[in-house]
């Protein structure tokens, strides 16, 4: 999988409450998708991708997903 490019020089973009909660969605949803433990190391390296990405300007759980796993939300089966 293609990582995102993410900039170490991120603005220190405040993360309160609202903030933190779609940020979380988007984390949550990713590791589902992924099968990931949230306490994995690769999972503690998917918050920080997320946060940063948050940081730069992704600010709602659609830009955050797409932006970590290159595709569009995907739509449980029925």
């Amino acid at each position: 999988m293609m990582q995102p490019n993410i900039r170490t020089d991120a603005p220190d973009r405040w993360i309160g409450a609202v903030e933190l909660a779609i940020v979380q969605k988007a984390f949550d949803r990713l590791c589902a998708e992924r099968g990931l433990s949230r306490d994995c190391k690769e999972a503690r390296e998917l918050a920080r991708m997320t946060i940063d990405l948050y940081r730069q300007g992704a600010d709602s759980e659609y830009k955050l997903h797409t932006m970590l796993s290159g595709s569009d939300f995907k739509t449980p089966a029925l």
